[in-house]
């Protein structure tokens, strides 16, 4: 068994109870993942998540009151060391491209299997973004693919994954590391961030 102490701490946000504790028993199959914590809606997800130190948060997109994607931008901004994966029943690209903006690492569809979701926490928790084959399409479109913000390899990094490519498969086909391929996702997000589409 893991230690303890070098398992993934992730906190569960959803509004239906149900939901959650699947999450939570499907995540506790996996020995290198603890759940630290389960949230009721954003407000109980930011609070819980000064208090349990997760290093990953499952976001459901919508919520009561604070809805997942206004919780990302403010546990994104007070504890940067977190990464958000951001669940949804919907691949509208409004909600993509609000929640990349907020800051969240990864957008995955509830009905995922569970092991998909489990190895978006592991992504997640490596820095790598996670953008579910079809979501990423809608997600690149969405974020603007041909910005002159993006350098050619971002561009091509980016745009591999929305052809439905694995990080691993566009890292090899663009003859670099998982993890050089991973960094220029995470930087291309964040310059688009930095430089919203209009409208």
């Amino acid at each position: 068994m893991t230690d303890p102490d070098l398992r993934v701490r992730v906190l569960v946000a959803d509004d239906h109870a149900r939901y959650r504790q699947g999450i939570e028993v499907v995540l506790s199959l996996d020995d290198s993942i603890n759940v630290v914590g389960l949230a009721s809606d954003g407000q109980d997800a930011v609070d819980r998540c000064a208090y349990v130190a997760p290093d990953v948060i499952l976001m459901d997109v919508r919520m009561p009151g604070l809805g997942g994607i206004d919780a990302t931008q403010i546990v994104t901004a007070r504890h940067p060391q977190v990464k958000v994966v951001m669940l949804s029943m919907s691949d509208d690209e409004n909600d993509l491209y609000d929640a990349l903006l907020a800051g969240a690492i990864g957008y995955v569809l509830k009905d995922r299997p569970a092991e998909v979701i489990a190895a978006a926490v592991h992504s997640a928790h490596r820095g790598e973004p996670i953008l579910t084959p079809g979501v990423a399409a809608r997600a690149l479109s969405a974020l603007g693919l041909g910005s002159p913000a993006l350098s050619h390899d971002e561009h091509e990094a980016m745009a591999r994954l929305a052809r439905g490519q694995s990080l691993a498969e566009a890292a090899a086909r663009m003859d670099m590391t998982t993890a050089d391929a991973a960094t220029l996702i995470v930087t291309a997000l964040s310059r688009l961030r930095r430089t919203p589409l209009d409208g």
